[in-house]
């Protein structure tokens, strides 16, 4: 991601990471954006996406711009592009202060990748509560 524009990511290793579950991801999420502090948080509209954005704007008690298809800068305010009426037009929300979005996979051109780039990759530590955590018993292969 540092190839491709960003000064900093974080990178959070966790056992109970390794399969995608709701609660073991917010709460990892949780822990980083308290230390981190971020202006703002994008995720993929994908469905992990979906699932802990609302959960995340909630507890920040932020909000949530879902299913974006763009996302300019107008001085410090985020200027998402949005479908509405089944994806027959398009709006344009600003939005001031703490905002998640999730942002349509394949509609945003990615920054050509620069080599020579380099940033900050700290590894972040988090504790996961297992209290509320579900648990894979057995996955089936996938016959597609």
């Amino acid at each position: 991601m540092i190839q491709y524009g960003a000064d900093r990511v974080v990178k959070v290793e966790h056992s109970d990471l390794q399969v995608y579950t709701t609660d073991a991801y917010q709460q990892a999420l949780l822990q980083v954006l308290d230390v981190e502090k971020p202006a703002g948080i994008v995720m993929g509209h994908t469905a992990q996406g979906k699932d802990v954005a609302p959960r995340i704007a909630v507890k920040l008690e932020a909000g949530l711009v879902s299913d974006a298809v763009n996302l300019e800068m107008d001085g410090e305010e985020a200027v998402f592009t949005v479908p509405i009426y089944a994806g027959k037009t398009f709006e344009k929300m600003k939005v001031k202060g703490l905002v998640l979005a999730t942002i349509r996979p394949n509609n945003i051109e990615p920054l050509e990748k620069d080599e020579s780039r380099s940033g900050d990759v700290p590894n972040v530590q988090v504790q996961i509560k297992a209290t509320f955590l579900l648990q894979l018993v057995s996955q089936v292969p996938s016959s597609i």
